[in-house]
């Protein structure tokens, strides 16, 4: 599951509307705080978990016009950070945040190929945090 809002419309925060504002927070910080904090007591009981937070460039470092989005994903970052201090040295859960891949942004980005890698290049980095 990739609880995600459009970060498609990018503009300033001023021109943000509270509504959509707390839309976009509540699919990218708080549905996966919700979602962990269900999770957890079945990922306790098991012998290798991983939490993997979802991350984007914006959420390493906030971008002008990227406004909600940037917030929520420096928040998940945040979130991540404070979960595996809490987590380090009472469980065995691994929690992690792998970098975000760059998309392009080109029409030969719509060609299937392309897209292929691209997706090939998530699951690579996704599959490095898994447990052996």
């Amino acid at each position: 599951m990739s609880p995600r809002a459009p970060a498609d419309r990018r503009r300033r925060l001023d021109d943000y509307d509270a509504k959509e504002w707390e839309h976009v927070i509540r699919i990218n910080l708080t549905a996966p705080f919700l979602l962990t904090q269900a999770c957890l007591p079945l990922l306790r009981a098991a012998d290798h978990a991983s939490i993997l937070f979802t991350s984007d460039r914006v959420g390493r470092k906030g971008l002008a016009y990227w406004g909600a989005f940037a917030a929520a994903k420096l928040g998940t970052e945040g979130l991540m950070q404070t979960l595996a201090e809490e987590l380090r040295d009472s469980s065995r859960i691994r929690v992690n945040s792998p970098p975000a891949a760059r998309r392009r942004s080109s029409p030969r980005s719509r060609d299937g190929r392309q897209r292929w890698l691209r997706n090939r290049v998530v699951v690579l980095r996704v599959l490095a945090y898994a447990p052996t």
